[in-house]
Formats: structure tokens, sequence, C-alpha cells
């Protein structure tokens, strides 16, 4: 039996699989020094991604209200005005700014007040609290069916955090207000300027991107770099306006329930719910811990069950209605991604590891699609060959038999002394045969 003639490109691919086996293992068994190296690595990365920060938040909600701002542009196009088709785009961020600070200035009368009610409530009764989660992880130490569990580490963890807590010092800590006032002030301007004009920026992209790709590659680029920009786009705004509603719907819940903090709850639920998977089992833990501490354990429970039947109508009925089959992600997928972009990226890698594994799905399915095509049109030739030979072979097969049918007629020694009508009936049942 011959064997396969090996080229160098199978023993060069044989050599990367055994040397990357190799640094996976190597990398396993000193995990914590690899991981310190790579940290080390990301330091200068995390400074210059903070000293970016205001650019890019501007950048994100430029990239957020472009398509709320073209549909305005369009509309106001529509009026037959002259100088509507040139002033329409600043026009129409100026109509959203104005929807936008409206909105904010609506939301904030209501909220901002009774948002800083609770947060002073909470200073004042601060001790209180502290006193009654003392209290409550003694009555757990002392229950006999909890006597196997050590509590030394979990009564002592919580108290110092409690007591390293001063809150003396938050008038001190608002001094960096100034820094964010004014990163905040920067990303309003890059957000503002990149909605009136965001076009020369996406040609100068586009110019650089053919200088270095040909442009059967630059296409299959734009095809992909569309399709994230639709997930990311929907994935963003959809989870925004999903944490606007459970932050409505929990406020008036915890409020009409006579929850203490109720605002300033609901406002910890739709910040912590923009986080997929985690985020909800955050806020509505710590929604329930905090009305034990302060409302009870029968009260404890009410909302326990209010926000748990509410994560359910979120997760099976508005997220889908508002995302729809976009992702698709399998629930392990996601908790792994969510939790390496935790790692990486602290609470921005959360938020966007989900949209960056859905892209990912898509291009490792156009590549399986791909090599899968690739293999079926390297068996076609193989199969067609093997078609053609079995065919030949039939076909010989059935002409020898046709031969050694004559043949056996004219051969057999009694054929002589048949009549003409059985020689005819022979030759019939052979050409049937051939036909056949």
């Amino acid at each position: 039996m011959k064997l396969p003639e090996l080229n160098w490109k199978t023993y060069l691919w044989a050599f990367l699989f055994l040397g990357g086996l190799i640094l996976v293992y190597k990398g396993l068994e000193n995990y914590q020094a690899v991981g310190d190296a790579f940290q080390g690595l990301l330091t200068p990365v995390k400074i210059m991604l903070k000293l970016l920060s205001p650019f890019a938040t501007g950048l994100l909600f430029a990239y957020l209200l472009h398509i709320p701002c073209e549909k305005i542009a369009y509309l106001l196009k529509k009026i037959p005005l002259k100088f509507m088709s040139k002033w329409a785009r600043p026009l129409s961020v100026l109509c959203l700014v104005l929807i936008i600070v409206g909105f904010l200035a609506g939301v904030g009368s209501f909220v901002i007040p009774a948002l800083q009610k609770s947060i002073n409530d909470l200073l004042l009764n601060w001790p209180i609290i502290s006193e009654n989660a003392f209290k409550y992880l003694a009555d757990l130490q002392a229950n006999p069916y909890l006597s196997g569990v050590d509590w030394n580490d979990i009564v002592e963890s919580p108290q110092q955090f409690l007591s390293d807590i001063d809150f003396s010092k938050i008038t001190g800590y608002a001094l960096d207000a100034v820094g964010a006032v004014f990163n905040f002030f920067v990303t309003i301007v890059v957000a503002i300027y990149m909605l009136l004009n965001p076009y020369p920026l996406l040609k100068t992209v586009k110019r650089i991107a053919r200088m270095f790709v040909q442009e059967e590659t630059y296409e299959s680029l734009a095809v992909y770099v569309r399709k994230t920009d639709a997930i990311f786009y929907k994935f963003i705004s959809c989870q925004l306006l999903d944490a606007l509603i459970i932050g409505m719907i929990s406020g008036i819940g915890l409020t009409i329930l006579g929850v203490r903090y109720s605002v300033l709850l609901a406002v910890t639920l739709a910040i912590l719910n923009i986080i997929p998977f985690f985020g909800a089992f955050l806020g509505v833990t710590i929604a329930a811990v905090t009305t034990l501490l302060t409302g009870g354990l029968s009260q404890a429970l009410v909302v326990l069950v209010f926000l748990i039947i509410l994560q359910q109508v979120d997760g099976n009925i508005i997220i889908p209605r508002l995302l729809g089959q976009s992702l698709n992600l399998n629930p392990v997928i996601i908790i792994m991604a969510i939790t390496i972009g935790g790692t990486f990226g602290g609470v921005l890698g959360m938020f966007l590891a989900v949209p960056v594994v859905a892209v990912f799905k898509i291009i490792l399915g156009d590549v399986m699609v791909f090599l899968e095509n690739r293999i079926h049109l390297k068996r076609q030739p193989v199969a067609e060959m093997a078609d053609g030979i079995a065919g030949d072979t039939i076909t010989s097969g059935m002409v020898t038999t046709s031969n050694m049918t004559s043949s056996s007629i004219t051969d057999d020694p009694m054929a002589t002394d048949c009549s003409a009508t059985d020689i005819i009936a022979n030759n019939n049942i052979a050409k049937d045969i051939e036909d056949a």
C-alpha cells in the first residue's frame, strides 16, 4: 500500500499545532505569572484608554444618536422652504438636543429630588442599617442548622468593610467632580461635532482601509462592518431602553410596596440591568438585602418575588421584543463572554462582551460555510469520477452478458434443430437484456 506524500505545508501545520499545545500547557502550568505579565502589558493601554475616554464616549453618543438625527433631518427636508435643504442637518441636531434636554429635565425634576432624599436618609440611618446587618449575621451564626459553617470570615469581612467606610470624606470625594465635568463637556462637544458632520471621518477611514487592502478584501470587510454596526447599534440601544423600562417599572412597584429608598434602588436596578445576565441578579440581591435591613423579612420577601417576576417578564417578553433573534447566543457562551470581558475591560467590557461574541459568531459561521463548500468542491470531481467508473462497469457487464447469451444460443448443439421462431425468440431475450 502506497503512503500519501507529505509536503512541507503538512509538516509546518503539524509543527505549529504541537507548538501551540506546548504553549497552552505551559501557560496553564504557570497561569499566575502569565496573568501578571499580561496585566503589565495592558497597563499602558488602560492609561491611554482613560485619557481617550471622553472622546470615545462622545463618539458613542454620536453613534447612538446618528439614526434619530438622520430621521429628523429627513422630515425637515420635506418642509417646502429654500434654506431647509442646507440647514436640515444643524436643525436636526438642535431639535435632538432640545428633546434630550427636555426629557432629562422632566425626569430629573422628579428623580433627582427623590434620589437626593434617599441618599441623605441612607447616610443618616447608616449606623442603624449596620447594626441590623450585624444582628442578622449573629442570628444566622446562632442557628443550629448552620453550626457547621465557619462564620469568622463571613462576619469579619462585612465588619471590616463597614468600619472602613468614612462618610465624612464624601465632601472630599466631590473634588473629583471637576474632572468629571470637564470630561462631560468634552464628550458633549465631540458628540455634537460628529452629529453635525460625520462624513469626513468616515471617508478618511475608508481611504485608509483601501490603501492597505485590495478592493475585493475591502468589500468583504465592508459587509462585516455593516453587520457589526447593526448588531452593536441594536444591542446598545435596546439595552439602554430596557434599562429605562426596568427602572420605571421597579420604581413604581417599590414605591407602591412602601420600600424605603425606592428611587435609589430603582436607579440602581436600571444601571445594573445594562449588564447582561449578572446585572439583573446583582440588582435584585441589592434591593432584597436593603429591604431586609430597612423593612423586615416579610417586606423583603415581597420585594424579592416582585423583582423576580419583573426580571422574568423582562427576559422572556421585553428583551425578545426589542432584540428579536439578532443575537441568538447560548447562555453558557454569554456567561463566558461577560466573565472574560469583565476581567479585561471592567464594566464596559462586560457590557460590550455580548455583541462582540455575536459578531465573532457570524464570522465563524461564514468561515465554516466557506470551508464546507471548499471541501465539497474538492470531493465533487472524485465522486463524479467514481460514478463514471461505476457506469462503465455496469455497461460493460451488460454487453458481456449479451455476448454470452448470443454465443450460448449459437453454440448450443441443439440450436441447429430449433425452428426459426425459437431463434427469433432467443434473440429478442438477448436484446431485452442488453437494453436493460
